[in-house]
């Protein structure tokens, strides 16, 4: 496909909160009403998608597709892709793949000598790439923003804070998030911020506060959260 279609324009990657679905739950064999402690409905559910790994697939299969379909394809007009899924050691199900978008600047085409190039691709990727945080004071969310039915829904500022609080916020510091990528080279993480610091510099609505952390800047900075994309909260 890269043959004959070119360089893809972006690289995609979606996880399945299994656990969490009430609507994949449902259809599990002997589904009866979960008990209201959080932990112990985690609990019974892991089991279930050990139990039940076909179910778990499908359903997540028919969530990505429609997903697909009726989101990603029409936010930034898909004209060709790829993808493949792919399981996790405990059978958690994920999705990687690639699209070609309509009128997207060409990767292959950007030349960083060349400002009116970056200019076309930063003026792009700004539509739909941005970090955001309406409020990182707010308590995170009291139940799993998964877990919550669509008519309970609350699609305000305030309610994607608490989801960012919740499910984005880097807590754990460990030496697996400090160390080195694999095979990186020594000044891997050095590269890492200096990205950091282009994009910011360029204008691309990112905050650094608010960005990715990059590799040992979680120990300085725990409140860092994950970018969030503002076209698709």
């Amino acid at each position: 496909m890269v043959k004959q279609l070119g360089t893809p324009h972006a690289f995609i990657t979606f996880s399945a909160a299994d656990i969490q679905w009430s609507d994949l739950h449902c259809h599990m064999p002997h589904a009866s009403p979960m008990p209201g402690d959080e932990r112990t409905c985690q609990r019974l559910n892991r089991q279930r998608l050990n139990d039940n790994p076909a179910i778990a697939a499908w359903w997540f299969q028919h969530r990505f597709h429609l997903f697909f379909k009726h989101v990603l394809s029409k936010i930034f007009n898909i004209d060709n892709f790829w993808y493949h899924f792919e399981w996790q050691h405990r059978g958690s199900s994920h999705v990687h793949g690639l699209i070609w978008i309509r009128d997207a600047p060409s990767i292959a085409g950007l030349d960083p000598s060349n400002p009116s190039t970056c200019r076309d691709f930063l003026d792009f990727w700004s539509q739909h790439a941005t970090a955001y945080h309406p409020c990182k004071d707010a308590a995170p969310a009291v139940i799993h923003p998964c877990a919550v039915q669509f008519e309970d829904m609350n699609f305000t500022n305030l309610a994607l804070a608490e989801m960012l609080n919740r499910v984005q916020r880097h807590t754990q510091c460990t030496s697996y998030c400090l160390r080195r990528p694999k095979n990186s080279a020594p000044d891997a993480q050095k590269v890492r911020r200096e990205i950091v610091r282009l994009l910011t510099s360029l204008d691309m609505s990112i905050s650094v506060s608010h960005c990715l952390p990059v590799t040992g800047a979680c120990r300085e900075q725990p409140h860092w959260l994950l970018a969030v994309s503002r076209c698709l909260k």
